[in-house]
């Protein structure tokens, strides 16, 4: 874990699930001691092909992070409040969920990649129709994560 930034906008950088991550404090505390939240970020470079419904699949089936798109990368965000002060096991716990979703948007991300190959085969094949039709979130949430090489 890394410190970094400044005083006025200090920001933490780590990784989780070989996955870089930082964490952007929010809104200050009324008495100007800490913060009131704060953000966990992870950007993935666009470098392959993704499909426009990805970000907002994800976010219809994951209330706990968003993910959006940028020209040159996606996004994925969680906050936490911490307004009130919160115990450190909170916080633990808040960290194992978002080593969780970090995990989980690998998959989707794999998943998504899997419908685009399977489309991009069926359009080399002379399949025109298959590669026509529009990635559908239901096509993504069907493709079985769990056989997906790296």
């Amino acid at each position: 874990m890394t410190l970094e930034g400044n005083d006025e906008a200090p920001r933490i950088a780590s990784a989780v699930n070989g996955v870089n991550f930082n964490i952007h404090f929010g809104t200050r505390c009324t008495d100007g001691d800490g913060w009131t939240d704060f953000t966990v970020s992870a950007p993935f470079a666009i470098d392959e092909e993704i499909s426009s419904v990805l970000g907002a699949f994800w976010n219809r089936r994951n209330r706990f992070a968003r993910v959006y798109r940028t020209d040159k990368q996606l996004l994925i965000e969680m906050d936490v409040i911490v307004a009130g002060g919160v115990s450190r096991d909170h916080l633990k716990y808040q960290f194992a969920v978002w080593n969780d979703l970090t995990t989980l948007f690998l998959r989707h991300l794999k998943a998504d990649h899997a419908v685009l190959a399977r489309q991009s085969a069926a359009r080399a094949a002379g399949l025109e129709s298959a590669g026509t039709a529009p990635i559908t979130p239901k096509a993504i949430a069907s493709t079985p994560v769990g056989t997906l090489s790296a």
